[in-house]
């Protein structure tokens, strides 16, 4: 015997399954959470690459910013920036990527991989000066390829 067929019709059926849907995406957060931490308990020991890609988005002529983490146990997404809204220098690049480098530990991090824009050259060129231990490398952004 399964659910009524009007049973999204109640407001109890409603109150069950936002309660249900919260405790889901808790315990999914907190599991998320528990394997980042270990996850970067391993970058301490091997390294890590920042990775970070712009597209623009069609519908909403949005530019977006997206940064990955790699390593040799495995990739993960570590934020996405909407940068339509701010100036795309050299500088304001370099704090996006200093911070992005900042969040995963100076020490951690043994490359960062952002495509070749002219902006995103400049400053990754800054960055190497800034970060002594850090190699930038640039990639074509038509070639999506990484390393």
């Amino acid at each position: 015997m399964g659910l009524a067929f009007n049973a999204s019709c109640y407001d109890n059926f409603h109150i069950a399954m936002e309660s249900l849907r919260v405790t889901l995406l808790k315990k999914e957060v907190e599991s998320t959470q528990n394997a980042l931490k270990e996850y970067k308990k391993e970058l301490i020991v091997k390294g890590c690459l920042i990775l970070s890609d712009g597209w623009c988005d069609s519908t909403n002529q949005k530019d977006i910013v997206n940064f990955l983490v790699n390593s040799p146990i495995g990739s993960f997404f570590l934020k996405s920036l909407d940068v339509s809204e701010i100036k795309k220098d050299a500088n304001t690049l370099l704090k996006i990527l200093d911070d992005m480098v900042e969040d995963i530990g100076e020490e951690n991090v043994v490359q960062v991989v952002t495509y070749n824009a002219s902006n995103y050259v400049k400053a990754a060129s800054k960055t190497t000066f800034i970060l002594d231990t850090l190699c930038c490398t640039l990639y074509q952004s038509n070639a999506r390829t990484y390393l």
